[in-house]
């Protein structure tokens, strides 16, 4: 069995047809003696010879590429030829080879507290006082009890660094604007009310896993407070009291603003 060992593997037609072939093959073997008549020269050949591209006993004459050379050489002589190549390098061999690709998006801030559309009414329709004249001069026209309300919010949070704050638009608390006047020494026009929030938020400038309620803390004699966080979303909810105020209530309406804000930076 005879086997042949290619060392680089490729289209031999076309390596041996391309200018840019570097490393090119050209090479056999004949077997003699014979006599060759090169233009019309009788030349002794040896038993075994080689030839090559510009050497050899044949001075680069290929017996086996082209039919028109086996005419040169007795039908007796057997041989074998080479042809071919490989394309030349193009650039300078690298042992590492490295391409960074950037990927990039963009993403909004967004901060988000569901509450439904508009400003939200909550009424607590008739404020409970002591109106019965049997009640005696030192109930009558108090406040009945404490008013509480909670509001709940399943979506609340914001994707980047942001500051939750409660304010009142009024540090007296809901207001009654009636002119019919009174005495301040039974009577107020005001009635202060607290505020407390909760929900799950981590401090800003913090990769952590927030598993603890965060509570904003507005109270009754404050019309301001807030907290900072870094990206959140959870459920909130925000509980409002109006204790009962030590002096008497007028008639008319008490009204004031809670604003929820988050806002991010």
């Amino acid at each position: 069995m005879k086997i042949a060992k290619l060392l680089s593997a490729a289209a031999v037609a076309a390596l041996i047809a391309s200018p840019a072939a570097a490393d090119a093959i050209n090479k056999g073997q004949y077997f003699g003696p014979q006599v060759v008549p090169v233009f019309g020269i009788p030349l002794p050949v040896g038993p075994i010879g080689t030839h090559d591209v510009g050497g050899g006993l044949l001075g680069g004459l290929n017996l086996v590429n082209a039919s028109a050379n086996f005419g040169a050489v007795s039908g007796l002589v057997p041989a074998w030829h080479a042809v071919g190549g490989a394309v030349g390098q193009i650039q300078t061999a690298d042992q590492v080879k490295t391409s960074t690709f950037t990927l990039k998006g963009k993403v909004t801030k967004d901060c988000a507290f569901y509450t439904g559309t508009g400003n939200q009414i909550l009424d607590f329709g008739t404020i409970g006082i002591y109106a019965d004249d049997r009640s005696g001069p030192a109930a009558a026209f108090d406040m009945t009890n404490d008013a509480e309300v909670t509001i709940y919010s399943n979506l609340a949070g914001c994707n980047a660094a942001n500051l939750v704050s409660l304010s009142k638009n009024d540090i007296r608390g809901l207001v009654n604007n009636a002119s019919d006047g009174y005495d301040t020494n039974v009577f107020q026009a005001n009635l202060p009310y607290s505020v407390d929030a909760r929900y799950t938020a981590g401090p800003i400038g913090q990769v952590v896993a927030a598993t603890e309620s965060t509570q904003i803390a507005l109270s009754t004699t404050a019309n301001w407070a807030g907290k900072e966080h870094g990206a959140w979303k959870s459920p909130m909810a925000i509980s409002v009291k109006i204790p009962a105020p030590s002096k008497s209530l007028l008639a008319g309406n008490y009204e004031g603003d809670l604003t929820v804000e988050i806002r991010a930076y």
